[in-house]
């Protein structure tokens, strides 16, 4: 697997122009012999891992620092 990230200017609801995270990610299929279907569930697969889903989801990050 292979991601990336930018951020891209966009326009907002309210016309402002914003900046937006846009994360890319390539999955790579580990056999060129996969059938279509079984590309399509891989595919499916890993939309539906918890790091995606919180990432389509939105993320709340909560950071709190202690001593060691």
């Amino acid at each position: 697997m292979d991601v990336t990230h930018e951020r891209v200017p966009e326009r907002a609801a309210d016309g402002a122009q914003v900046l937006v995270d846009v994360i890319h990610e390539r999955i790579v299929a580990p056999s060129p012999a996969l059938t279509a279907d079984q590309r399509e569930r891989l595919h499916r697969i890993a939309g539906r891992c918890p790091v995606a889903l919180a990432l389509k989801g939105g993320v709340r990050l909560e950071s709190e620092l202690v001593d060691a």
